[in-house]
């Protein structure tokens, strides 16, 4: 008989290749053997919020945290959700959390970041643009995002330094490179600008009429093994 930790190493293994359906149906059998595995509840509300399942992705996770709430990816990934459904103060208070347990959780600065640039936080946005900085320097969505706030603030030079850095650590940043235009349009450099937007419509088509306010960071590949009790030498699995 498979024992409960094979299953969970499996069902990571599909989840990291995207392979949802047979995760979830792994989760599943998990939770029917043992209906508060912390692991399997976590994974399982990651695997709904990928699927459009927002709000049954953000109960399978706060089950999780009744059981374990001292895992800083669970907050993170609670953060993520409730960003996606529009609760702003919430997702903010989920990544504080996630950045009081893990201080060097760049990711979680990172979408702190974005909430606090879509509340016209200005200051606090770069703060936490700057942390996720600090903590990694050659981030392109940190750079982005800085450059985001910046953009609202009508600073612009700071804003194109920003895009750049973003574009110069990944070529094929299509958000960058459309916000990179907006910049260059408002300061009447119209050639530019149409060459960037050019790019953004190259490298991503669905760029060529939305604006991106900010972008956010998600746990993927390692990193979602690493927020498991299962991806922790010094926990004990289930």
């Amino acid at each position: 008989m498979m024992s409960l930790q094979w299953k969970l190493q499996q069902a990571v293994a599909l989840h990291q290749r995207g392979q949802l359906v047979q995760a979830q149906s792994l989760y599943e059998q998990i939770l029917s053997e043992q209906p508060r595995h912390f692991d399997a509840l976590h994974l399982l509300g990651v695997v709904a919020a990928h699927r459009g399942e927002p709000q049954k992705a953000l109960e399978l996770i706060d089950q999780a945290l009744e059981i374990d709430a001292s895992q800083a990816a669970t907050h993170f990934n609670r953060g993520t959700t409730l960003q996606g459904m529009k609760q702003r103060h919430a997702a903010m208070a989920s990544y504080d959390r996630a950045v009081a347990i893990q201080p060097d959780f760049a990711e979680a600065y990172v979408n702190r970041g974005v909430v606090q640039t879509e509340l016209g936080l200005w200051d606090a946005a770069l703060a936490s643009c700057n942390r996720a900085l600090t903590i990694r320097g050659e981030y392109a969505e940190a750079y982005y995002n800085r450059g985001n706030v910046f953009k609202e603030l009508a600073r612009w030079a700071a804003a194109l330094a920003d895009y750049d850095h973003a574009i110069a650590i990944r070529s094929n940043y299509a958000e960058a490179f459309f916000n990179r235009a907006n910049v260059r349009r408002s300061l009447g450099q119209r050639d530019a600008a149409l060459a960037d937007f050019g790019r953004a419509i190259g490298y991503d088509p669905g760029q060529r009429a939305v604006p991106i306010v900010g972008r956010c960071a998600r746990t993927g590949g390692d990193s979602l093994l690493a927020g498991t009790r299962a991806g922790r030498s010094n926990r004990r699995g289930n």
